[in-house]
């Protein structure tokens, strides 16, 4: 096999399998991923970031935005202190990480998609101070294919 050949093939398998899913919401358009039986939206906005004069606040509607938003990557943690209860990255004990910028949902719908299937909206614990819901255990891909339906997790 050519080096030509050997980097085409490289390429090629640094490709990403899932395929863009897109969906319309109030605010514009998601670009999600459409895995083998599920589509999944991650990082999307429920809420105006609570930053600087919103601190403290009400919530406040997301800011539309124009053209395609990519929902491909997690919303960032809340702040919030690393500790062993929470922390699957151990560099970030005893250290402030997150963000304020936290207000996202993790959507998994199973594919095709359409409405009228149930959905399960799961808050993970942490009493307020802790954990997030980009966590690897929250991961609602195999629970919406078991349950034929959509699961939200929230931060």
């Amino acid at each position: 096999m050519s080096l030509r050949h050997l980097i085409v093939v490289m390429l090629w398998a640094c490709t990403p399998l899932a395929e863009a899913s897109v969906v319309t919401i109030d605010a514009g358009q998601l670009a999600g991923q459409s895995l083998a039986k599920v589509a999944r939206f991650l990082g999307v906005p429920y809420a105006a970031p609570p930053v600087g004069l919103l601190r403290w606040r009400a919530p406040q509607p997301v800011r539309p935005w124009d053209g395609l938003r990519s929902a491909q990557t997690a919303g960032s943690a809340c702040a919030q202190i690393g500790n062993y209860y929470t922390s699957f990255d151990e560099t970030a004990f005893d250290k402030p990480y997150g963000s304020e910028d936290c207000l996202y949902l993790n959507v998994w719908a199973p594919r095709p998609l359409r409405g009228g299937r149930p959905v399960l909206v799961f808050f993970h614990g942490g009493s307020g101070i802790a954990g997030t819901a980009s966590y690897p255990i929250y991961d609602g891909e195999r629970l919406a294919e078991a349950l034929d339906a959509v699961v939200v997790t929230a931060n």
